[in-house]
């Protein structure tokens, strides 16, 4: 299924090349409506802590979420998601 693109969302132009995806349709009654509720969903902004929280998960590759998240992710994968100090470790200075 090919999702519904930017113009169709934002602009209301109309391209019968694409499938409405159920979340769209889920959005409203109609497509003026629609358009409506997902505008709406971007009319808040994001404080800077959560800015940053994302910005690292995009630089470190790992999830963006609290350590419930992290440890259910982590069991589910049988991963570790935990980032360690970089580089090589201390040597004992004997």
């Amino acid at each position: 299924m090919i999702n519904v693109s930017d113009p169709f969302i934002t602009l209301g132009n109309p391209d019968t090349t694409l499938t409405p995806h159920d979340c769209w349709l889920l959005l409203g009654e109609d497509d003026s409506g629609r358009r409506a509720a997902y505008r709406a969903l971007f009319r808040e902004t994001l404080d800077q802590l959560d800015i940053d929280r994302i910005r690292h998960g995009i630089n470190t590759g790992l999830p963006t979420g609290n350590d419930r998240f992290r440890r259910e992710i982590e069991r589910a994968l049988s991963i570790r998601l935990w980032q360690g100090k970089r580089g090589s470790p201390k040597k004992n200075q004997s």
